[in-house]
């Protein structure tokens, strides 16, 4: 049997968000909200950014924050190559401030490596870049310290 997958309706959220329902609860039914958006894909197989900003925001909710930084770092890379560098740059600099593993924390400052030298800003790149290979080295990343 096919497994259906359907929308909430906003009045539906609106009592989700409302019930008398502990902490546990909430980020539980977050987490489930994320895994449903991060699972929509069209009919080639591909994700539309919404869902994935849908799916982030839930994971952040719920505390998941090793799922929201994969996310964040699928759509940093789509808004970067479609022009949108600040808005990239904001995703990042949120996620890296959340508790994510150090292979996410050296990815997040890789990427904002890459930013900032698009902004022109090589002092900033170049510190990045060594926050980020201190990290690799330190959990023995082999791929994260090679040229």
């Amino acid at each position: 049997m096919e497994e259906e997958k359907f929308y909430t309706h906003r009045l539906t959220a609106t009592f989700v968000q409302s019930a008398k329902m502990d902490e546990k609860q909430i980020k539980d039914l977050h987490r489930r909200a994320g895994e449903f958006f991060k699972g929509i894909v069209d009919e080639e197989g591909t994700h539309n950014p919404e869902n994935d900003v849908m799916a982030r925001w839930h994971f952040m909710e719920a505390e998941e924050w090793d799922s929201a930084a994969k996310i964040t770092f699928e759509l940093s890379s789509f808004l970067f190559f479609h022009g949108h560098h600040h808005l990239s740059f904001e995703f990042l600099t949120e996620i890296g401030k959340a508790e994510i593993n150090y292979k996410n924390r050296a990815r997040v400052h890789n990427q904002m490596g890459i930013l900032y030298q698009h902004f022109g800003d090589y002092e900033a790149s170049l510190k990045e870049y060594q926050k980020s290979l201190e990290i690799n080295k330190a959990i023995g990343d082999k791929k994260g310290t090679s040229l």
